[in-house]
């Protein structure tokens, strides 16, 4: 008995049928990596933000620390000066660089790819009580075998051991704002082409000297739109901090800002 062969219409049919599955399991692909990768950010941050709190709920810093911390302002401040937001590290080392990086089994600072640093402000003209103090912490992934630069003659807040594998966190003169503009120079790299940001970029996470966190919905060469509207109080801000990506056209390491509570001790 012989059975008939498929013939070349039922061949092509089929092969039909196979190439709209696979086109079909194709398209499903992006979808589900984007997923894994937010599902993976969510849980580091998560694990972070908990590693970060149980650190600073272990060894609160002290308002005394916090005021020796201020030197680290221009000279000749006012004492309006104390409510801006202004690094803490290394002027005063409460958590060395290897407390502030994930895993801990790595020994090797450039092998951590999770980071954290802090600044401060304080809610008032003359602090004198530690509920009266601001604790920023600034959540950092890093690229591995970037390398991050923290010259350039901006002010770095991070640890002075920290190496070229670190991430840091940069501050940045803002030239003017307006709405939810913040006018300033968002350019660093040389190889970026004209009108492209390369420092802050849209979904960053940024914070002023007033102490307020936005998130950036548009970028340019000469500045940024947050998706809110831009606070004057308790003064007009005058610098923003960022986490600084290693490279143009790589994206930048913050994760997340935290602003923790009862992190400062009498």
């Amino acid at each position: 008995m012989h059975r008939r062969a498929f013939s070349l219409m039922e061949l092509l049919i089929a092969l039909a049928i196979f190439l709209v599955g696979m086109i079909a399991v194709a398209s499903v692909i992006p979808a589900a990596a984007r997923l894994q990768k937010a599902t993976l950010n969510d849980a580091l941050m998560q694990h972070a933000r908990r590693s970060v709190e149980g650190i600073v709920s272990g060894a609160p810093i002290s308002q005394a620390d916090l005021l020796t911390a201020s030197a680290v302002l221009p000279p000749n401040v006012s004492p309006n000066d104390y409510r801006r937001v202004h690094p803490i590290l290394p002027v005063v080392p409460h958590w060395s660089s290897h407390d502030r990086s994930f895993p801990s089994v790595e020994t090797d600072l450039d092998a951590r790819f999770l980071h954290w640093v802090p600044l401060a402000r304080s809610r008032v003209v003359a602090p004198s009580d530690p509920d009266h103090w601001q604790l920023f912490v600034f959540l950092l992934r890093a690229v591995p075998g970037a390398v991050y630069d923290k010259t350039g003659g901006l002010t770095f807040a991070n640890a002075s051991g920290a190496g070229a594998g670190v991430p840091g966190v940069a501050a940045i003169a803002i030239d003017a704002w307006s709405g939810s503009r913040f006018d300033f120079d968002n350019r660093h790299f040389a190889a970026t082409p004209s009108g492209e940001a390369d420092q802050v970029r849209a979904g960053d996470r940024i914070l002023d000297d007033n102490g307020v966190i936005y998130v950036v919905a548009d970028a340019d060469a000469g500045g940024a739109t947050v998706r809110s509207a831009i606070l004057a109080a308790p003064q007009p801000p005058t610098t923003l901090w960022y986490g600084r990506p290693p490279e143009a056209g790589v994206e930048g390491p913050t994760l997340d800002v935290l602003l923790l509570a009862g992190a400062v001790a009498p």
